[in-house]
């Protein structure tokens, strides 16, 4: 029996083999494609010794956009980043933030939407 999407696998491979890219520079790459105000987005990188965290803050109109119908659209990145870094002993936190008076809370702490 054939596989039902053979370029997956071999997309992947073809990655790994010929693309200088890391997994934070992946995922980087993937939230700026998707937003619609690449130039408003704020990345904030935090390497802990086995937890990577990678918080996006975007514009309030990209919201919808990167987190997709149900999450979607998040929730296949952080697929695709978790299975990136399967054979790795380091753990990839994907969060996304918005950029918006509101998202802030009356201590001044930053709310984490998804």
């Amino acid at each position: 029996m054939q596989d039902p999407n053979p370029t997956s696998v071999a997309a992947i491979d073809w990655l790994a083999q010929h693309a200088d890219i890391d997994i934070e520079q992946f995922a980087v790459l993937a939230v700026l494609k998707v937003v619609g105000k690449p130039e408003e987005v704020q990345i904030t990188l935090m390497r802990g010794r086995q937890t990577t965290t990678i918080e996006f803050e975007v514009a309030k109109a990209d919201m919808g956009r990167l987190i997709g119908a149900n999450g979607h659209t998040i929730r296949a990145i952080r697929s695709i980043i978790g299975a990136a870094c399967g054979g790795t002993r380091r753990e990839y936190n994907i969060q996304v933030i918005e950029d918006d008076v509101d998202s802030v809370s009356r201590d001044g702490q930053r709310r984490h939407l998804r």
